[in-house]
């Protein structure tokens, strides 16, 4: 793969989960309080949440291992069961956020729309090893 479509993968990647990427770091960064709060008693209302910024970590996770397999392909981090479970996991996040934010759908899709497209994109790339039956 040339060193320009490598660069528009890494612009597209910015591009499409920087918004999400963000709302996650501001996550982690209010996880600590967030499960405080749960263990003094106030109540578990917000363990979707958490749920939500681990699975969306997973996600991340994941998408930078597609990223590399897309790179060099004999680049071995996880199997690629593995990624796809990161990635459903990310999915999860997405549907765990959305529920418990009450979005409205088009601010859903403003924020998780790129995303998804990225995503989408990378398991094209990646394609003959993502969709290939296990």
């Amino acid at each position: 793969m040339s060193m320009w479509i490598r660069l528009l993968v890494v612009i597209e990647l910015v591009i499409g989960y920087g918004v999400v990427f963000y709302m996650w770091i501001l996550g982690v960064i209010a996880l600590p309080l967030v499960l405080f709060t749960m263990f003094l008693g106030v109540g578990f209302s917000a363990l979707p949440l958490v749920f939500a910024v681990i699975f969306g970590g997973f996600a991340l996770w994941g998408v930078m291992q597609l990223v590399m397999k897309i790179f060099d392909p004999a680049f071995n981090i996880a199997d690629i069961k593995v990624i796809r479970f990161y990635l459903c996991l990310g999915l999860s996040a997405f549907a765990i956020f959305i529920e418990y934010v009450k979005f409205n759908l088009s601010y859903s899709f403003v924020i998780f729309g790129p995303p998804l497209f990225v995503t989408a994109h990378l398991i094209y790339l990646e394609r003959r090893n993502v969709l290939k039956a296990s």
